[in-house]
């Protein structure tokens, strides 16, 4: 087997798996969408999420680290960060309960 042909193996089951992994995202989403009320379904692309909670990028980066805090923990998929919205909104809640947001 040649360089060639190896690569496009290669490059056919990265393209396999990226779409194995959009279906599966789309499946996530069914069902969110079932288990939860209307508008409550859906995910937070990590670029937006220090805008939602008026905090600066770095401070962002800081929450993801500190586990203790409780932040949400992203999903990962093809290099980017996604949170889900419920969790973030729950977060957000708990925050605004003892009065820290």
């Amino acid at each position: 087997m040649n360089k060639a042909t190896s690569r496009s193996g290669e490059l056919a089951e990265l393209r396999a798996a990226n779409t194995t992994l959009a279906q599966r995202l789309n499946a996530l989403e069914r069902l969110e969408r079932a288990n939860l009320p209307p508008g409550e379904a859906g995910w937070v692309l990590a670029s937006s999420v220090p805008g939602r909670f008026s905090i600066s990028p770095r401070t962002f980066e800081r929450w993801l680290r500190r586990r203790d805090m409780g932040f949400p923990q992203p999903f990962k998929i093809n290099g980017r960060r996604y949170f889900r919205d419920h969790e973030l909104r729950a977060f957000q809640a708990k925050m605004e309960a003892r009065g820290a947001a």
